[in-house]
């Protein structure tokens, strides 16, 4: 699931072969593209793959290695050049995207080597619509203490951050950050719950704070940090036998709103659907 600029929810569902938009203010659910079945284009589709959005597009990556673009308000699947599309790994898992020279509308795509933890960085030429005919470059400049093939998440801001199991790994315009200097905090509750098992990424700015967000699936909890230095903030689980309890505990994605003021919002997927808590 990635959260689009204008708020939207987008999901990939793979058992079903769909691309799906939803929309948080009302709960309204379309499905965008659907494996086998022509595009007004006559274009068909293969089942749905990577996705990630920036500016005002979405991507999708389908298993025929078929690059999809689709444009926020016309939600109208559009084949896009991606060269080098079809040499990456089957079992490519991160895929992430950064809007590039804002306001120009076009954006970076980045993919993690599921074995080599290389992170090939797709750069396009300063035109609309966005196409990418160059294939990726290394983005990485030295050796991160962490290998990002073990990576479970990839968040691509103005850094770009690597989902580990008990931290993240953060790099600034290709250069990674030594863990030492930077890592998330352990939560205050470690020594009675020392097993992390960090799963999904997200980020959030609330007030004036940035923060980071990360499911910790050991627990069943989610987990926001200080963005700037990776200090420990607040965590929330679900009480016994609640309803929230029940869907941490299947989470499959993450999506925190920005808020001025208040708590912030937070998108949680799973098998049976998308729910919304307030992070109170």
């Amino acid at each position: 699931m990635v959260t689009a600029s204008d708020g939207s929810l987008w999901i990939t569902e793979a058992g079903r072969g769909r691309v799906l938009r939803v929309d948080p203010a009302d709960g309204t659910v379309e499905v965008i593209m659907r494996a086998g079945q022509a595009l007004p284009s006559g274009l068909v589709p293969g089942p749905p793959w990577l996705i990630a959005t920036a500016a005002t597009d979405v991507v999708v990556l389908d298993r025929g290695r078929t690059a999809w673009r689709i444009d926020l308000a016309e939600r109208v699947p559009r084949p896009m050049t991606l060269a080098g599309v079809d040499r990456l790994h089957s079992r490519t898992r991160l895929l992430g995207a950064l809007q590039h020279r804002p306001p120009l509308e076009i954006f970076n795509l980045y993919a993690v080597h599921p074995e080599t933890g290389e992170i090939g960085r797709w750069s396009p030429p300063a035109f609309i619509p966005v196409e990418f005919p160059e294939p990726s470059e290394p983005f990485l400049l030295e050796t991160p203490d962490l290998s990002p093939a073990e990576a479970r998440d990839l968040r691509v801001d103005v850094n770009a951050w690597l989902l580990h199991a008990g931290t993240v790994t953060r790099v600034d315009f290709g250069v990674p950050r030594d863990q030492a200097d930077y890592s998330l905090d352990p939560p205050p509750d470690a020594e009675v719950r020392p097993e992390l098992d960090y799963r999904l990424l997200d980020g959030a700015t609330v007030g004036d704070r940035d923060q980071l967000y990360v499911y910790d699936a050991a627990h069943d909890r989610i987990i926001a940090f200080g963005r700037a230095d990776g200090s420990f903030v607040r965590q929330w689980m679900g009480r016994p036998d609640s309803r929230a309890a029940a869907v941490l505990a299947e989470l499959r994605g993450l999506s925190v709103a920005s808020v001025s003021d208040g708590p912030p919002p937070v998108y949680l997927l799973t098998l049976d659907g998308v729910y919304r808590l307030v992070l109170e």
